[in-house]
């Protein structure tokens, strides 16, 4: 069960939508004035507001810097798609607060798109995949890493005195073996077996016990886990620079560069949610990527501003 909007919530998520309205073209009298009154009704909507605007500004800078080599069509969008994607956008924009605060707690840190590789004092290895922040705390008793958003996976050292646990969320992956990842995504913790054998715990009660190949789902809103059988080399192509779909799909690759890209991407066309996409993509070239993806489903990428990018 979703635990209900607070107020500081709903603030920032007026903020956003703020953030959003302002930054378009199409700013009335009206909208400044109803802006005007909004900010004026107490300090927590002005610090609100600027905290979201000062975000909202860096993501387009970043997005700047990487989005420069996307070939976009060269005829003006619709008024249509500027609305839709701010708003779309906006709705986003509640989910970076988390990422801050966790940004504060965490021992390490990677930027979107950027991917790190550390040598732990057991000896164990952590791969670390985009957008990704984990804390550590090992003690004569357990290892446990703390994932607090994005992906890691882990070669255990063997240590049967200290168990390595993962922790995401209420969620607890605790190492058989040698070589799985966790994921936290979206309120979403995925868990990955590459080798042995890896048991999956929610408050102490075992959900499962994974073995090669499996992939276990786990939501955060108490819903049913899923458990399905996976291709481990597509699991962890990130770690050599690539993504790699099979009859993925594109509603599901669009969330996936999501998260390796600065900015956001956006599907317009419902019709093309399930339309299957399939190939090798180099992380480093995914806006070249989106145009060849696009190209082929009968699509077309459309730069709405410096951070935004919609298909339709």
């Amino acid at each position: 069960m979703n635990s209900p909007i607070t107020d500081q919530q709903q603030i920032d998520q007026e903020a956003s939508a703020w953030v959003a309205k302002l930054s378009a073209d199409s700013v009335s009298g009206e909208d400044r004035q109803q802006f005007n009154a909004w900010v004026a009704q107490s300090s927590a909507h002005r610090q609100a507001f600027f905290a979201m605007r000062n975000h909202w500004q860096h993501l387009k800078q970043a997005a700047q810097q990487s989005a420069g080599s996307l070939t976009l069509p060269s005829k003006t969008y619709k008024p249509w798609m500027m609305a839709a994607a701010s708003v779309l956008f906006a709705a986003t924009l509640p989910l970076f607060y988390p990422k801050l605060q966790d940004a504060l707690l965490a021992d390490v840190v990677t930027a979107v798109g950027d991917h790190q590789t550390l040598h732990l004092e057991d000896g164990s290895t952590l791969h670390l995949n985009t957008d990704t922040a984990v804390a550590l705390d090992f003690s004569p008793q357990q290892r446990t890493i703390r994932l607090l958003h994005g992906e890691a996976e882990v070669i255990v050292a063997h240590d049967p005195s200290r168990p390595l646990v993962i922790v995401s969320g209420h969620h607890e992956s605790r190492a058989l073996g040698t070589d799985f990842s966790v994921a936290r995504v979206n309120e979403t913790c995925t868990v990955t077996v590459f080798e042995s054998t890896v048991q999956v715990s929610e408050h102490n009660s075992v959900i499962d016990i994974l073995k090669p190949g499996d992939q276990l789902q786990i939501s955060d809103n108490n819903s049913q886990p899923l458990k399905t059988t996976i291709n481990l080399k597509e699991a962890n192509a990130w770690r050599d620079g690539k993504l790699v779909f099979t009859a993925r799909p594109l509603q599901s690759v669009i969330a996936e560069i999501n998260r390796y890209r600065s900015g956001h991407l956006f599907l317009l066309n419902n019709s093309a949610v399930s339309r299957p996409v399939s190939g090798v993509f180099e992380i480093s070239q995914l806006d070249e990527s989106l145009v060849v993806i696009a190209d082929i489903l009968g699509l077309k990428p459309v730069q709405v501003n410096g951070y935004v990018v919609a298909l339709y």
